[in-house]
């Protein structure tokens, strides 16, 4: 099995991945346990769940942060434990990253715009 990625290669990975959506500007990634990821959807979203994978949490347009030349899209927390593969690393951070954007699954026709652009980012990621 392949080294899992390090944080430096989600960095490279969500630059690209937002180059491929035309879009400028900055992701913040982590690398959090399981426990410290549902704590954060408890006291975020008001949610319960065994597991989570990935959690996204957009930077509002005006949201001040003057250490960064671009814009601050938002903060991807990533499960740590679930990033054992590349492509399952790369697939749980464009989808951190689509939510940033906008992107959501509630609906089904939603659900299935989202799907559709995680495989094309994945196949171009490579």
């Amino acid at each position: 099995m392949a080294k899992a990625p390090d944080i430096r290669q989600l960095e490279i990975w969500s630059r690209r991945i937002l180059d491929l959506l035309r879009k400028e500007g900055t992701v913040e990634i982590s690398l959090l346990s399981n426990s410290e990821l549902r704590k954060l959807k408890r006291r975020f979203l008001k949610r319960e769940a065994k597991t989570v994978d990935v959690l996204s949490f957009r930077a509002g347009r005006d949201f001040p942060r003057p250490d960064l030349p671009e814009r601050a899209w938002g903060e991807v927390f990533l499960n740590r434990a679930l990033m054992r593969s590349r492509r399952r690393a790369q697939g749980l951070l464009i989808h951190g990253i689509l939510h940033l954007l906008d992107y959501d699954h509630e609906k089904k026709s939603d659900r299935i715009k989202m799907q559709k652009q995680e495989v094309r980012l994945l196949d171009l990621l490579g």
